[in-house]
């Protein structure tokens, strides 16, 4: 059985995205209303998926001298 969910473009008809589903029929699925979020019910079991986007945080919008890094670095302080 196949539970994926098809994401579409409506203006244009064309696939966005396929989020993986659970390996039983869905029920209702619903779009959040104000998030990017979709919440679906297992009809077997009653259980409650959810998908949603991971936003990054910005840092910087607390912090304008802040600098973002691809990967961890040391960082020695120095002594005054």
């Amino acid at each position: 059985m196949n539970s994926d969910i098809y994401v579409w473009e409506r203006s244009h008809g064309s696939l966005v995205k396929i989020l993986e589903g659970p390996r039983e029929e869905l029920g209702v699925i619903e779009w959040h209303p104000s998030r990017p979020m979709v919440v679906a019910c297992g009809l077997e079991s009653g259980c409650i998926y959810t998908w949603s986007i991971v936003t990054p945080q910005k840092w910087s919008a607390l912090a304008p001298d802040f600098g973002e890094v691809e990967e961890n670095v040391e960082y020695v302080e120095r002594e005054d």
